[in-house]
């Protein structure tokens, strides 16, 4: 038996190097070929051939899948990030056609993204592709898995817990600062804040304000490699009430149970983190002591006044031992891991007990 990896290739240089989807799916692939998997690479390159030409659908599906056989287990990086009748094909030729086992790999719920008031589970296109033609979720966290099982999907699932960030960046080292990083690929529609701290935000995109306060300060954009080579002390702000974005609908309630991207990056630098008490982490990064639960950024001039210096290089301390996990891929191999045991073993370890 053969356990297969999906990657979606771009073949944009620089979208390959920048965009979270391309990066965290670029490394589990490689994780798993390490741990013995083959990669079936996925390219945008397809994209012209599939929109309404199901022949050529059909043709380079079989193309990707034929060497797939019954028995052999395929892990999906979900979703595929492609034309979506040429996804639902794929997704029934491992199981009908190949006789294959299906993992999915949650990168992305977009229909929880673009959720507004009127989200119903039965008419969602991605609840239905999860709980139809796949075996095991590998899901962003407990609270993530959690809203699945609410919303009907009864299957057994992993916990990632946070996607990891392998590089080679030389890291400043940080020291207590009253700085705030906030690094966006959104557009920032407001800022509600007129503390002290100052918090520099990094992004490409167009100031959006002129009347943002002076210690908002905004350095435009950065390369991730860029962006964790800068950070020198302080604290990452992950997601905060009082940052608006230009957004989806359901992004704002998504980021109360996903693995942020910029969680990633800030521990991978070493660097202490801020989240909501609504964020999935929140409890674990009290617990570790690796940052701030903090609801309203007015509040941290006072929370900030009240630190000392010992007591942010025990959150230095504290972080080390998670930055180098995730810099080493831990979590990747631990859900793989996990998840193959599951099906191939029948072991239940490491499986989300739901209430």
């Amino acid at each position: 038996m053969t356990n297969w990896i999906t990657r979606f290739a771009t073949t944009d240089e620089a979208r390959e190097q920048s965009w979270a989807v391309s990066i965290m799916g670029k490394n589990i692939s490689e994780q798993a070929q390490r741990m013995g998997f083959k990669e079936i690479c996925i390219s945008d390159s397809l994209s012209p051939f599939l929109s309404n030409q199901p022949d050529k659908r059909a043709a380079i599906i079989a193309a990707l899948l034929d060497p797939v056989k019954p028995g052999d287990t395929v892990f999906v990086q979900y979703p595929l990030w492609i034309q979506l009748n040429f996804q639902t094909e794929f997704f029934a030729y491992i199981k009908e056609n190949r006789k294959a086992k299906s993992v999915a790999i949650i990168h992305d719920v977009l229909d929880y993204m673009m959720a507004g008031d009127d989200f119903v589970t039965d008419n969602s296109f991605d609840l239905y592709q999860l709980s139809h033609y796949f075996d095991l979720i590998i899901a962003h966290n407990e609270k993530f898995a959690q809203r699945l099982k609410n919303d009907g999907i009864n299957l057994p699932m992993v916990s990632l817990h946070l996607f990891d960030y392998p590089h080679e960046v030389a890291l400043k080292k940080k020291t207590f600062k009253h700085q705030l990083y906030y690094p966006t690929g959104r557009e920032l529609n407001s800022v509600d804040y007129s503390g002290k701290t100052t918090i520099k935000v990094i992004s490409r995109m167009e100031k959006g304000n002129p009347d943002w306060p002076d210690n908002v300060e905004y350095l435009g954009g950065m390369t991730s490699k860029e962006v964790m080579a800068f950070f020198d002390g302080g604290f990452g702000l992950v997601n905060s009430n009082n940052m608006v974005e230009q957004e989806t609908p359901g992004v704002r309630e998504y980021a109360k149970y996903n693995n942020p991207t910029k969680l990633s990056t800030y521990i991978a630098s070493g660097l202490p983190v801020i989240v909501t008490s609504e964020s999935a982490h929140a409890e674990w990064i009290k617990k570790a002591g690796i940052g701030l639960i903090v609801d309203d950024l007015n509040d941290i001039d006072a929370i900030l006044d009240k630190m000392t210096e010992d007591d942010y290089n025990q959150m230095l301390e504290n972080i080390a031992p998670w930055e180098n996990a995730l810099r080493s891929s831990f979590f990747s191999r631990r859900a793989l891991t996990l998840a193959l045991n599951s099906l191939e073993l029948g072991f239940d370890e490491g499986l989300i007990k739901f209430d």
